[in-house]
């Protein structure tokens, strides 16, 4: 009898252990102030450019019309050797709420901006919005994750990076 209640002691250690270890590593994912992102694309294209902290808050914040309303906290902007461009911004409050809100206002004023109104789509059961610029006719793709707003602007890897993105974030 003694050796069982030693051996449910250790298992429930090593669980806590684990729950603990996993806790931990979740809460310093979310709240450092690194943002991962993938290293490679499909075919091989690695980042060419990595904009942190203060820069990619200020970057962010800049491609909108109202700076001072868009809830960035932290920020990374990564561009890959394809042309593939990654933003991935932690916000305050729930992420998904800001990406409704992006969502509704481009479709309000698409006739201003120079994107497509975006449309919706499941990649990979993640519900993905894809705009077009009217500028360029680059596809782009937007959506929420892990208290992340993450919108890419798909290059050479198309299709095949954004799952790879898709994917990392939905990992995370």
């Amino acid at each position: 009898m003694g050796f069982e209640r030693y051996a449910w002691l250790v298992v429930l250690v090593s669980l806590a252990v684990a729950v603990a270890s996993f806790s931990i590593y979740f809460y310093l994912e979310k709240h450092s102030g690194d943002i991962g992102y993938p290293s490679q694309l499909p075919g091989g294209y690695k980042p060419v450019s990595v904009i942190r902290g203060e820069e990619a808050v200020a970057a962010t914040r800049g491609l909108h019309w109202n700076p001072s309303d868009i809830p960035v906290i932290r920020a990374v902007i990564v561009t890959y050797a394809d042309g593939t461009r990654l933003w991935a911004s932690r916000v305050s409050g729930d992420a998904c709420s800001v990406l409704a809100r992006m969502v509704s206002a481009m479709r309000m004023h698409e006739a201003e901006l120079p994107y497509t109104a975006p449309i919706e789509h499941s990649v990979d059961g993640v519900t993905v919005y894809f705009s077009m610029d009217k500028r360029t006719g680059g596809l782009h793709a937007l959506w929420c994750s892990h208290g992340l707003v993450i919108w890419v602007q798909l290059g050479a890897s198309g299709l095949r990076g954004l799952e790879t993105i898709i994917e990392y974030y939905k990992s995370r």
